[in-house]
């Protein structure tokens, strides 16, 4: 407005509706300044809100929507979970790769409504390892009748880092990023399984268990060992009292004899 009454023509006055418009109009600028100002501090502090919420779920293992399954270069498989509306007759899962081709297909039999977990040991049905790297699986069930069933499937992975920060946060997992309306729940760590850690914990526990059976046959057999010595304690109390009964009858009648030839 400044510049404009400085170059203004002396002898074109500006007409007083005009000047009161254009006052107006730098009024509504002004505004409209301050209101994205307010916006961005409301984005910003959204943005924060959404952080805070994200980060407990920081290195926790969370269960996920969806049909999704890694595999790390470690052989550690994350856990798919199968959710049926009712009782199923047949229950298959095919894991697919990247170009969807079916590399593995597991049977689960016959299986009663509700939540159930499966453990893929990271190999196809050829029996090699694959590659480590994301999969898709999918669910065909059927009901007792034979008639297709729906069935609703989720994963678990271990949440690594917040990313997309700017935009409000996501989780980064180790199958990728997810949202967080996507978390059903919270699992305990070890449902994240590791095939090589469990068959080291079977391994252990087998052979504790064999440790402690040898132990108790140890046990068993110093006992048995020791029950014969003890019976021939035991007896041998008794076959001295019967070696010296006799004697001691003896000497009675020793002592009985004397008194005799005395008395005559």
């Amino acid at each position: 407005m400044v510049t404009q009454l400085k170059y203004q023509d002396p002898t074109k006055p500006l007409e007083n509706h005009e000047m009161a418009t254009q006052l107006a109009q730098f009024n509504t600028v002004e505004q409209l300044m301050g209101v994205n100002k307010t916006l961005e501090a409301m984005q910003n502090q959204s943005a924060q809100s959404n952080i805070d919420k994200l980060t407990p779920y920081l290195g926790r293992v969370v269960e996920v929507s969806g049909a999704k399954l890694s595999v790390s270069p470690e052989m550690q498989v994350s856990k798919g979970i199968v959710d049926l509306p009712g009782r199923a007759g047949s229950v298959s899962i095919l894991i697919k790769d990247d170009q969807g081709s079916v590399i593995r297909t597991i049977g689960l039999g016959e299986k009663a409504s509700g939540r159930h977990t499966f453990d893929w040991d990271g190999k196809t049905d050829g029996g090699v390892k694959a590659k480590s790297g994301e999969y898709n699986f999918e669910v065909v069930a059927s009901a007792t009748d034979g008639k297709e069933m729906k069935a609703k499937t989720s994963f678990t992975s271990k949440v690594e880092a917040i990313v997309d920060l700017a935009s409000g946060g996501k989780l980064d997992t180790q199958i990728g990023k997810v949202e967080a309306k996507d978390i059903l729940a919270i699992r305990p760590e070890q449902t994240s399984v590791d095939t090589k850690r469990t068959e080291g914990s079977d391994a252990r526990r087998d052979a504790l268990r064999a440790e402690r059976d040898a132990k108790r046959a140890e046990r068993a057999a110093r006992v048995t060992q020791a029950e014969p010595a003890a019976n021939a304690a035991k007896a041998e109390p008794a076959t001295n009292a019967a070696k010296a009964e006799p004697a001691a009858n003896e000497q009675r009648s020793i002592k009985v004899s004397s008194t005799n030839n005395k008395a005559q």
